[in-house]
């Protein structure tokens, strides 16, 4: 009888996730269900390609997000590098893991006062990089990105791992590229980067008659000489945070040689611009050594990774000798089209189109274009819920059989679904959210992360964390300003981004899965024409924020988002399930019911179950067909923001008085500058919701103009950054859903940690808070260099002040009058700032906000969060028989706190009375 050979052990320490239940990376471009194979180490990558032999198989070590690049990948294989991003430099030399950025890679760079032309796409990975030479802004200065390389780690297509370096007879990259190998990881070395200066000037996008001589000005005029062969030029056109049109001239070099004359090229294109644009709407920048590196990372044109948007690439390009002229007329009509505005009162010539380009001189002294032109989506709802994560379907995806081993059990019994525990590769990059980086790891690092598939995965992680004494805390979106939905290290957090449904029941009213993001929540009402209230922040998933209220912009005309909600489904504490209806005046609910729809609905998002569904009874567009908008975009100037806040303080007089009228909205907007907008903004957007319907008349224009008049004070060229008329509520509410570049791809303003704030009031405001606070907010935005500030407010007191809505659901200060955000992010060596200025306004607020009584929303504020905190607690609910009437909720369908943080409702204590 033959021996049996046993087979060698394959040794595997990363992990296969069938891309059904992949939630990492929802903009990759290979679609159809597919198998992603998520290496830890180079061994691993070998592992992969060895096992992979037989099947279709993908290499992604990075996102491309656009159009063109769409593969099938169905039944295949996915070997995705992102977990290899590592960057280390040592002695002089920077060695790269394959999915490290170019944004990461200049981080280190500009750290070690060392450069590299890296990619002008800072999300571009450097293994994507080496291989296709992408287009950088420091080509000329710094040559080809290939001559620094000294070596390259790859895997073979056998399976082989290798190590490459350069011979006599090809480079190390060539080598690489010849024998199609997989790149691990890059070793490279940089020159130093102190010799790196560079001007560059932004200003609004001035019309394509002087956009085309700025141009010409540019690459017509210069004269080519061996002082200018390490000089780079670059003329950027795009549409900028506030979707205003922004042009970006940049001159920079790595030698002192074309420097003086660049600089004066430079100010004679500036010269041309119009008389209209005063000093301050040209902003001049000098900057020199690694401070280049990091300011070219910060802007670079990448794509948005909107899941709204399609990006198409732009490239395009003229030799010395041809035809430069017709080339940049051409250019220059392309650009008016995709981000011009006709005028103050059309708006937009393509509404939605949006495009980021970059026109620069070639080491050959042509010109090279490149860019990414962004258009909206088809109106196909399910297109929409694909592009923004996988397309959920079907029960199960059987690995290949190669990979059948490398699959993992999960520690859960009877879970279906991805686990992530501390020590599990993968762990850190699923278990980051929005919060991370403003609170201690403590706190932001569960126990254990879950992603259930189903009603029955809920059940049993609820089971299991009651067998391990662990606490359950669902995260819809990751985006709880406080970093509640992380949990710390006695939680298990239930990632619910497969409940992402978006179903249209009939008539106004749909289903919405509690994962589904606002951007794809407004895109697909707005295709139905319909809307609810809702907030603006793109990535910010409806499960938490309709447990919260839902502040919008609309709260003065129609309410929160909650108020719109009919019935929820929830899983709770025991594991039964409920469908909970709202309460109805015919008595036809059950008092259980009815309890439990108030509480969930406002006393504190996580604090009595796991919300798995929502029905919504939306507003028809058809009700309201005189709705009017009104959106002005500009550069921060504290005499029109004074202005502003003296209107705004008007109107808590009147909505104190209740005199007036119950369909305006009125929000504002405040934003330090950023790398694509270098100016502080301001933004004003008015709603007239249009209640009385067909047959009342709307006068918008008069009804706001104050305000408007207020918006344009000496506004100069910004005055054609306006859009205004007639409009319907879907239209408007999408409009209100911020989106890249005026937030980064993660949905936030910053990427910079913070310290948040949201306080509201009942009474008006006084001279002495509008003065103290405009004085604030100017020094702020104005000389602050380490702290950025977000500031933005409405009001209340509209037509659901007497609403009977209200009364189903416990959401607290709903008698606000005025109602706002002041969010500072801080650089590095600015926390200390952003505290002190924190506790400035929080003395401001004491003195003449709230007098005695300091008033917040569930969302996010600066400073003590404990709810079992007296003090705190009375910040945030109404009464104490408020939150007497939440424990006593609590106490029914939670008696164990299996769902608990610090600021959900707290179980009572016994010596509570």
């Amino acid at each position: 009888m033959a021996k049996k050979i046993a087979r060698p052990e394959v040794k595997f320490s990363g992990r296969v996730i069938s891309s059904l239940v992949d939630f990492q990376d929802g903009s990759s471009d290979v679609i159809g269900p597919h198998h992603v194979v998520y290496p830890k180490t180079a061994s691993d990558v070998a592992t992969a390609v060895t096992l992979s032999q037989k099947a279709k198989t993908f290499v992604r070590s990075g996102e491309n997000a656009t159009k063109q690049d769409s593969v099938d990948g169905a039944g295949g294989i996915v070997i995705n590098l992102k977990e290899m991003n590592g960057v280390t430099v040592k002695g002089g030399a920077l060695r790269a893991q394959a999915a490290a950025t170019s944004e990461a890679v200049t981080s280190q760079l500009a750290e070690h006062a060392l450069a590299l032309p890296l990619a002008d796409n800072p999300l571009k990975s450097i293994a994507s990089t080496v291989l296709f030479e992408t287009p950088s802004y420091l080509r000329r200065s710094l040559g080809p990105l290939s001559s620094y390389i000294s070596s390259i780690r790859a895997v073979r297509p056998d399976g082989k791992a290798i190590k490459l370096k350069d011979s006599l007879q090809e480079s190390c990259l060539q080598k690489c590229r010849a024998m199609q190998a997989v790149v691990t990881d890059v070793e490279f070395k940089p020159t130093s980067a102190k010799g790196l200066w560079m001007h560059r000037a932004t200003f609004p996008y001035p019309g394509k008659k002087v956009f085309s001589q700025i141009s010409r000005q540019i690459f017509q005029t210069i004269k080519f000489s061996t002082k200018l062969e390490r000089t780079d030029v670059s003329l950027d056109a795009f549409s900028g945070p506030y979707d205003i049109p922004l042009v970006r001239i940049s001159v920079l070099g790595s030698t002192p040689a074309g420097r003086t004359s660049l600089k004066k090229l430079l100010g004679k294109a500036v010269n041309i611009l119009p008389k209209t644009f005063e000093p301050d709407d040209i902003a001049v920048e000098t900057l020199t050594g690694p401070e280049v590196l990091d300011a070219l990372s910060e802007s670079g044109l990448g794509t948005p990774g909107d899941a709204m948007f399609e990006s198409t690439s732009l490239h395009d390009s003229v030799d010395a000798t041809g035809d430069t002229e017709n080339f940049l007329l051409n250019h220059a009509d392309n650009v008016d089209r995709d981000i011009a505005f006709q005028d103050e009162t059309a708006g937009r010539i393509i509404q939605k189109t949006r495009l980021t380009t970059s026109l620069r001189l070639n080491p050959q002294n042509g010109l090279d274009l490149t860019g990414y032109r962004h258009t909206p989506i088809a109106n196909d709802s399910t297109e929409i819920r694909s592009r923004a994560t996988p397309l959920h379907t079907g029960d199960s995806l059987q690995a290949p059989v190669e990979f059948t081993a490398l699959v993992r059990a999960s520690p859960i019994p009877n879970f279906r679904g991805e686990v992530f525990s501390k020590n599990d590769w993968g762990f850190k990059s699923r278990a980051h959210q929005y919060a991370t980086s403003s609170y201690s790891s403590t706190r932001m690092t569960p126990f254990m992360l879950a992603y259930p598939r189903d009603d029955g995965d809920i059940v049993a992680a609820i089971q299991f964390a009651r067998s391990q004494g662990k606490h359950v805390v669902a995260r819809s979106g990751g985006h709880q300003y406080s970093g509640k939905s992380s949990g710390g290290s006695d939680t298990i957090v239930l990632s619910l981004d497969h409940f992402d449904q978006l179903d249209h029941l009939g008539g106004s009213v749909f289903r919405v899965g509690p994962a589904v993001r606002l951007v794809n929540v407004a895109t697909r009402f707005k295709n139905e024409r319909v809307t609810i209230p809702h907030g603006e922040c793109p990535q910010v998933a409806i499960g938490g924020h309709a447990q919260t209220g839902g502040y919008g912009h609309l709260i003065r005309s129609f309410g929160l988002c909650t108020d719109y909600v009919t019935s929820f489904d929830i899983i709770l504490a025991d594991g039964s399930k409920r469908t909970v209806g709202r309460p109805r005046e015919d008595t036809t609910t059950t008092p259980e019911n009815d309890e439990l729809f108030w509480g969930v609905l406002g006393g504190n998002a996580g604090s009595f179950g796991i919300v798995t569904s929502y029905e919504f009874d939306c507003i028809e567009d058809v009700a309201h067909p005189n709705s009017y908008g009104f959106t002005f975009r500009r550069r921060y100037k504290e005499s029109a923001f004074r202005k502003l806040m003296k209107e705004a303080q008007k109107w808590t007089k009147q909505i104190a008085d209740k005199t007036l009228d119950p369909d305006l909205d009125f929000m504002m907007s405040v934003g330090s500058s950023r790398s694509l907008f270098p100016f502080p903004g301001l933004v004003v957007e008015l709603v007239h919701g249009n209640l009385g319907g067909a047959s009342q008349v709307v006068d918008g224009e008069q009804a706001f103009k104050p305000i408007i008049r207020a918006s344009k004070h000496r506004a100069g060229i910004w005055n054609l950054f306006a859009t205004r008329g007639k409009d319907s509520l879907s239209s408007l509410s999408l409009s209100f859903v911020r989106s890249w570049p005026l937030v980064t791809r993660q949905g936030r303003e910053f990427v910079y940690p913070y310290k948040k704030r949201v306080n509201c009031t009942v009474s008006k405001l006084s001279n002495e808070f509008v003065d103290e606070f405009v004085q604030k907010v100017s020094h702020i935005v104005l000389n602050e260099s380490k702290v950025k500030l977000v500031f933005q407010m409405s009001f209340g007191g509209g037509a659901f002040r007497d609403s009977a809505r209200r009364d189903a659901t416990s959401i607290p200060q709903r008698d606000s009058v005025y109602t706002f955000v002041f969010d500072l992010f801080y650089k590095q060596g600015g926390e200390q700032i952003a505290e002190s200025l924190q506790s400035e306004v929080q003395d401001l607020i004491a003195r003449h906000f709230n007098g005695s009584q300091e008033r917040r929303v569930f969302w996010g504020t600066f400073g003590n969060t404990d709810i079992k905190d007296a003090s705190v607690r009375k910040m945030y609910y109404d009464s104490d028989s408020q939150y007497r009437r939440l424990q006593k909720l609590k106490q029914t369908v939670d008696p164990d706190n299996l769902f608990q943080t610090s600021l959900t409702v707290q179980l009572p204590d016994q010596r509570d009375p």
